[in-house]
């Protein structure tokens, strides 16, 4: 081609450099569409709710401003920050809450995602340092003296996994778990789950929620993670997980993470009981702004200058990419789901008031009433989710 276009003069010369262009720029945009398609197979992997919000990826501009900033987060990983903690669990205990005022803090620096989903592959199916900080901010936007974090309550669906993943990759950060009494929690995740629109269970009655959920409990894809757990507690710095994995971490929401005794056990065990805080979903209602000056405390932020509102009306929705509808099947906690849930997590309370001496609260005012009678008032929680 060269000795081509050398005999053929300036004419030539330019065709060549058009042909070169055009062969690069095809490049280009061969090499975008690919990275686009993992990365959206990536994304709805770990958030189904996304369809509700992007129906036609390829054809919202958002969507592709998203996929450019994530190129950019991975092209840019090895200067980017690891978090400092994290708000592990557990879901509808108040964890989109804790992280809104977190935002507040000067010296908090926003990471990419309210709920990173990285141990569910948002990332891809290879967890490893450099995925997890294309997450987070550079060094340059969170300086010394400031923290980021990572506010993923779906850590709390595979405690064991999830505190030996992010312990060998940021073995000194500290832990939060926001917890609620459990069957409250379960009812509360249902009812946000069955009316989040682009979900395959929108529209959901519980007992098919309950029947998916103790269906997915019996796979084989748990005791994987167990063994994937046990490698990086052997020194393993990298996993590979699989899409039948992600799949059923990313649809177990609703009944595995409020198993709050695992869950506290399993992050006390690796990452000390002095790095992990404990937080009452019902001190969050009734004491928001003690609440939050105890966290800000515990991970070595100043607490007492920051000028903080009351108790905001914060939803899942507000901090995250979902289209939830407003209507629901059932308003109220049913007989027969109450039942079911209490006992289901009967051991599990027990388990937990041995190891804290501590007794759960029914949040009833207003709520969803009180779970330990199974029945139920006409409201869920409004303003803390």
């Amino acid at each position: 081609m060269l000795l081509w276009a050398q005999s053929h003069g300036t004419a030539g010369a330019g065709c060549y450099a058009r042909i070169a262009g055009l062969g690069g720029g095809l490049v280009c945009l061969l090499g975008y569409v690919n990275f686009f398609a993992w990365l959206w197979a990536c994304q709805l992997r770990a958030f189904p709710g996304y369809r509700g919000k992007y129906k036609n990826l390829w054809l919202t501009f958002t969507v592709h401003w998203e996929t450019l900033k994530r190129f950019v987060g991975l092209l840019t990983s090895p200067i980017r920050r690891l978090p400092d903690f994290y708000v592990v669990g557990c879901p509808k205990c108040g964890t989109s809450t804790i992280y809104h005022y977190l935002t507040l803090h000067p010296r908090i620096v926003l990471p990419a995602y309210k709920e990173s989903r990285f141990i569910w592959g948002r990332t891809g199916l290879y967890l490893s340092s450099l995925r997890l900080r294309s997450l987070f901010p550079t060094w340059i936007q969170c300086p010394s003296g400031h923290l980021t974090f990572d506010a993923d309550p779906t850590a709390a669906v595979a405690p064991k996994f999830a505190s030996a993943l992010l312990h060998r990759l940021t073995p000194n950060a500290k832990i939060i778990i926001a917890y609620r009494e459990p069957v409250e929690a379960a009812w509360s995740m249902y009812r946000f789950r069955s009316r989040i629109k682009g979900r395959f269970d929108f529209g959901w009655t519980f007992q098919q929620m309950y029947g998916l959920e103790r269906k997915l409990a019996q796979s084989s894809c748990w005791a994987e993670l167990d063994a994937l757990a046990d490698s990086l507690d052997e020194g393993a710095t990298s996993v590979w997980i699989t899409p039948d994995i992600a799949f059923h971490g990313v649809n177990s929401s609703m009944l595995r993470p409020q198993r709050i005794a695992d869950v506290l056990a399993e992050f006390e065990a690796r990452f000390g009981q002095g790095n992990v805080l404990l937080i009452p979903f019902s001190a969050l209602v009734s004491s928001t702004e003690a609440t939050m000056r105890r966290i800000y405390r515990f991970v070595g932020l100043d607490a007492e200058t920051i000028q903080l509102p009351s108790r905001l009306n914060v939803q899942p929705e507000d901090v995250m990419e979902l289209v939830v509808s407003k209507e629901t099947r059932c308003q109220s906690l049913t007989d027969d789901a109450a039942r079911l849930l209490t006992a289901y997590y009967a051991e599990q309370k027990l388990k937990f008031a041995e190891m804290t001496g501590e007794t759960f609260e029914c949040h009833t005012d207003p709520s969803i009433g009180d779970v330990s009678q199974g029945s139920a008032a006409s409201e869920d929680i409004g303003s803390i989710s």
